[in-house]
């Protein structure tokens, strides 16, 4: 399987050389007008022209050449700026997708790749395939879960607080100093700017801090709460069915469980139906429903993007 990465950002370094190449036009034609007469002025504007062409790299360069190639022992790589990742699928302890990027965790390090089309299907192909060894789930864990994921919310709360506050610090200045132009202020307005320069900055350094205090601790969550979930979705017994266990199945996001029986009709070996189980806010399965009777073929092909755990389960006969 390869990983399918994006384009569109190959657009920018065009974006940002038509922006240099604007501008050096301008710096000629303000250089015949006499407009453009110091070494100074010459200095910034040349400076501006470098920093442009400088950025406009940048884009190119991120996932340039860039590959991820999996088979069912080895995940090969390289992405971002020149990062090259070579492991066995068995050395990944968890991977996580989201959006556009995915992220593979191993013992003694993590890679994030970003840009990718297709990183649900990455994520699938890699968790189908890496070990996996259930945990004992405790009320005490669960708890603990419980008490991170509510710490996580408000530090998502926080970064959208810090933000408001950003703009509010600005729009305060705006409204006390009459939205004068700064060689209008007065020596009033210049302490009223001030003062907004003093929130302003640890405002803006609080938010930085909390988004980053988040994306890392979000990781984590995630891990624990994949180790939790996936342990009691292969520990908890089945629940009682008309027929035969046929086929255990699980979604990628780990959130339900889907059990599929054979013979449920007397005398019809390919009648078939399922039940379904979800978690609730303590990680415990609890029935939901239990679908009508049809053929196991038909059950196999509307699971068929889900997760096999059968082999978790001893079959019977209920």
């Amino acid at each position: 399987m390869k990983a399918v990465f994006k384009t569109y950002y190959k657009f920018l370094p065009i974006v940002f050389l038509i922006l240099a190449i604007i501008w050096s036009g301008l710096c000629v034609f303000m250089f015949a007008r006499g407009k453009i007469a110091g070494v100074g002025d010459a200095v910034a504007c040349s400076s501006i022209t470098v920093i442009a062409c400088f950025f406009s790299m940048i884009p190119f360069l991120y996932n340039y050449k860039a590959y991820l190639h999996l088979n069912n022992q080895k995940i090969i790589g390289r992405f971002g700026f020149f990062k090259r990742l070579e492991c066995d699928i068995a050395d990944v302890t968890f991977v996580l997708a989201q959006l556009d990027s995915i992220y593979i965790l191993l013992k003694d390090r993590k890679y994030c790749i970003r840009g990718i089309h297709n990183a649900h299907a990455i994520y699938a192909y890699i968790t189908q395939r890496m070990p996996f060894s259930p945990c004992d789930v405790t009320k005490s864990l669960v708890k603990k879960i419980k008490k991170r994921s509510a710490n996580q919310k408000k530090n998502v709360i926080l970064v959208f607080c810090m933000i408001g506050l950003s703009f509010a610090w600005v729009f305060i200045t705006m409204l006390l100093t009459g939205a004068r132009d700064l060689p209008e202020f007065s020596r009033v307005d210049w302490i009223i700017f001030g003062v907004m320069w003093i929130l302003e900055i640890p405002t803006v350094i609080a938010m930085f801090v909390f988004a980053i205090r988040s994306g890392k601790r979000n990781l984590q969550l995630e891990r624990q709460m994949y180790e939790v979930k996936r342990s009691v979705l292969e520990k908890t017994p089945l629940s009682l069915g008309p027929g035969c266990v046929q086929a255990v199945w699980v979604d990628f996001g780990f959130s339900q469980r889907i059990t599929v029986y054979s013979g449920c009709v007397e005398n019809d070996p390919l009648s078939a139906c399922y039940n379904v189980e979800i978690f609730d806010d303590n990680y415990m399965l609890h029935f939901l429903y239990q679908s009508e009777i049809c053929t196991g073929k038909e059950l196999t092909e509307l699971f068929d993007g889900y997760l096999n755990i059968t082999d978790s389960f001893t079959h019977t006969t209920v």
